[in-house]
């Protein structure tokens, strides 16, 4: 997830999307974001603190078609 569109990596699936929800559970972060379909991102409690992530907020989903 990043908060700014990402530039010059090698992963090329990228979605913009905005947050729709964040909830914690044992240590893990959900992070519901509206990308066309809605997706669930999984993320740990420390990189939602880290980024502010917070319902509303634009953000880019990136990832390999390999981890998906």
């Amino acid at each position: 997830m990043s908060l700014g569109k990402p530039e010059r990596m090698s992963a090329r699936n990228v979605l913009p999307g905005d947050i729709q929800n964040v909830s914690t559970r044992n240590g893990r972060a959900y992070v519901e974001v509206d990308a066309g379909p809605n997706l669930l991102v999984e993320l740990t409690e420390n990189a939602v603190n880290d980024l502010n992530l917070q319902v509303g907020m634009p953000v880019h989903l990136v990832f390999k078609s390999s981890n998906v």
